[in-house]
Protein backbone atom coordinates (compact mmCIF):
# COMPACT_ATOMS: atom_id res chain seq x y z
CA UNK A 1 0.00 0.00 0.00
CA UNK A 2 1.12 3.51 -1.09
CA UNK A 3 1.82 6.08 1.43
CA UNK A 4 -1.19 9.15 1.34
CA UNK A 5 -0.12 11.74 -0.80
CA UNK A 6 1.73 14.80 0.74
CA UNK A 7 -1.38 17.27 2.39
CA UNK A 8 -3.53 14.62 1.77
CA UNK A 9 -4.36 12.14 4.38
CA UNK A 10 -5.00 8.44 3.77
CA UNK A 11 -9.33 8.46 4.47
CA UNK A 12 -9.56 5.06 3.25
CA UNK A 13 -12.05 2.36 5.30
CA UNK A 14 -11.23 -0.63 3.18
CA UNK A 15 -8.63 -2.57 1.92
CA UNK A 16 -6.98 -1.26 -1.38
CA UNK A 17 -5.93 -3.84 -3.62
CA UNK A 18 -3.57 -3.27 -6.99
CA UNK A 19 -5.06 -3.94 -10.49
CA UNK A 20 -2.73 -3.14 -12.66
CA UNK A 21 -5.82 -2.92 -15.62
CA UNK A 22 -6.52 -1.65 -18.90
CA UNK A 23 -8.86 0.96 -18.77
CA UNK A 24 -11.41 3.97 -20.98
CA UNK A 25 -11.67 6.66 -19.35
CA UNK A 26 -14.20 9.47 -20.58
CA UNK A 27 -14.15 12.97 -18.92
CA UNK A 28 -18.21 13.79 -18.56
CA UNK A 29 -19.52 17.06 -19.43
CA UNK A 30 -16.76 17.70 -21.97
CA UNK A 31 -17.72 15.43 -25.43
CA UNK A 32 -13.93 14.44 -25.09
CA UNK A 33 -13.17 10.72 -26.54
CA UNK A 34 -12.22 8.29 -23.77
CA UNK A 35 -8.76 7.82 -23.41
CA UNK A 36 -6.94 4.43 -22.56
CA UNK A 37 -5.20 4.69 -18.76
CA UNK A 38 -4.42 2.39 -16.16
CA UNK A 39 -6.42 1.65 -13.77
CA UNK A 40 -3.55 1.27 -10.69
CA UNK A 41 -5.50 -0.15 -7.69
CA UNK A 42 -8.68 0.20 -6.13
CA UNK A 43 -10.87 -0.22 -2.49
CA UNK A 44 -14.62 0.24 -1.83
CA UNK A 45 -14.62 3.51 -2.27
CA UNK A 46 -12.07 5.15 -4.75
CA UNK A 47 -9.22 4.04 -7.61
CA UNK A 48 -6.09 5.26 -8.65
CA UNK A 49 -5.44 5.89 -12.09
CA UNK A 50 -2.44 6.25 -14.25
CA UNK A 51 -3.12 8.58 -16.88
CA UNK A 52 -1.44 10.50 -20.01
CA UNK A 53 -3.65 13.51 -19.06
CA UNK A 54 -4.07 15.70 -16.26
CA UNK A 55 -7.34 16.45 -14.43
CA UNK A 56 -9.29 19.27 -12.36
CA UNK A 57 -10.17 18.62 -9.16
CA UNK A 58 -14.05 17.26 -8.96
CA UNK A 59 -13.85 16.41 -12.92
CA UNK A 60 -16.68 13.80 -13.27
CA UNK A 61 -15.00 10.94 -14.80
CA UNK A 62 -16.69 7.33 -16.37
CA UNK A 63 -14.01 4.64 -16.50
CA UNK A 64 -14.73 1.31 -18.15
CA UNK A 65 -13.29 -1.99 -18.37
CA UNK A 66 -14.13 -5.46 -19.26
CA UNK A 67 -17.97 -5.68 -17.96
CA UNK A 68 -17.44 -3.22 -15.64
CA UNK A 69 -18.08 0.86 -15.33
CA UNK A 70 -17.85 3.23 -12.47
CA UNK A 71 -18.84 6.99 -12.35
CA UNK A 72 -16.56 8.97 -9.83
CA UNK A 73 -15.18 12.27 -9.30
CA UNK A 74 -11.30 13.35 -9.47
CA UNK A 75 -10.18 13.94 -5.79
CA UNK A 76 -6.03 15.18 -6.45
CA UNK A 77 -4.15 14.76 -9.68
CA UNK A 78 -0.43 14.47 -9.43
CA UNK A 79 2.37 14.23 -11.86
CA UNK A 80 3.86 10.72 -11.72
CA UNK A 81 6.84 10.28 -13.90
CA UNK A 82 6.15 10.48 -17.52
CA UNK A 83 2.18 10.54 -16.55
CA UNK A 84 -0.54 11.83 -14.05
CA UNK A 85 -1.43 9.70 -11.07
CA UNK A 86 -6.10 10.40 -10.41
CA UNK A 87 -7.60 10.00 -7.50
CA UNK A 88 -11.30 9.01 -8.05
CA UNK A 89 -13.81 9.02 -5.34
CA UNK A 90 -16.33 6.26 -6.79
CA UNK A 91 -19.74 7.43 -6.82
CA UNK A 92 -21.87 4.65 -8.68
CA UNK A 93 -20.53 0.93 -9.87
CA UNK A 94 -22.24 -0.86 -12.83
CA UNK A 95 -20.84 -4.68 -13.11
CA UNK A 96 -22.44 -7.30 -15.45
CA UNK A 97 -23.33 -4.92 -18.32
CA UNK A 98 -23.83 -7.59 -20.65
CA UNK A 99 -26.37 -9.77 -17.94
CA UNK A 100 -27.92 -6.26 -17.86
CA UNK A 101 -28.11 -6.08 -21.51
CA UNK A 102 -29.56 -9.86 -21.76
CA UNK A 103 -32.09 -9.24 -19.62
CA UNK A 104 -33.40 -5.73 -21.30
CA UNK A 105 -33.54 -8.03 -24.53
CA UNK A 106 -35.77 -11.07 -22.82
CA UNK A 107 -38.17 -8.20 -21.04
CA UNK A 108 -38.49 -6.15 -24.90
CA UNK A 109 -38.87 -9.65 -26.18
CA UNK A 110 -42.02 -10.24 -23.48
CA UNK A 111 -43.43 -6.76 -24.60
CA UNK A 112 -42.49 -5.07 -21.09
CA UNK A 113 -42.64 -1.09 -21.16
CA UNK A 114 -39.13 0.07 -20.96
CA UNK A 115 -40.87 3.60 -20.76
CA UNK A 116 -40.56 5.20 -16.82
CA UNK A 117 -43.64 5.14 -15.06
CA UNK A 118 -45.34 8.33 -13.00
CA UNK A 119 -46.53 7.94 -9.49
CA UNK A 120 -50.09 9.33 -9.46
Amino acid sequence: MRAPLPNHPDRRDGLRLQAHQTVQVTVLGQGADPVEGTLDNFSSGGMRLLLDLELPMDAALRVEWEDSMVLGDVRYCVPQGDRYAVGLEIQHTLTDMAGLARLAERMLDAGVSMQPTRKA
